[in-house]
C-alpha cells in the first residue's frame, strides 16, 4: 500500500480499496498515516528492528490526536 524511495512516500488509494473492500477514504487516511510513520522509520534504519519499532511507535503517538481532530478523518 506505501514504500519509500528517494525521500518521497508514495500511497495507492487504488490498491486500499481493492484490498479492503473499502470506498472509505477516511480509513484509508488513518492505514496511511501508520504507512507514512513506517516508512518514515526506515529514513533511520532499514531493519524491521527494535529501533525502528520504537522511531514507528513514537512518530505515531506524536501525531496521532492532530490526525483525529480532522473532520474527515472521524469514522
Amino acid at each position: 500500500m506505501g514504500f519509500n524511495r528517494e525521500g518521497g512516500i508514495y500511497l495507492n488509494l487504488g490498491y486500499y480499496q481493492m484490498k479492503n473492500h473499502d470506498s472509505e477514504p477516511q480509513k484509508a487516511y488513518i492505514a496511511w498515516y501508520f504507512i507514512i510513520a513506517h516508512e518514515l522509520a526506515h529514513n533511520n534504519t532499514l531493519f524491521h528492528d527494535e529501533n525502528h519499532a520504537l522511531l514507528c511507535a513514537g512518530l505515531s503517538e506524536k501525531f496521532l490526536p492532530q490526525l483525529m481532530r480532522l473532520p474527515e478523518v472521524r469514522i
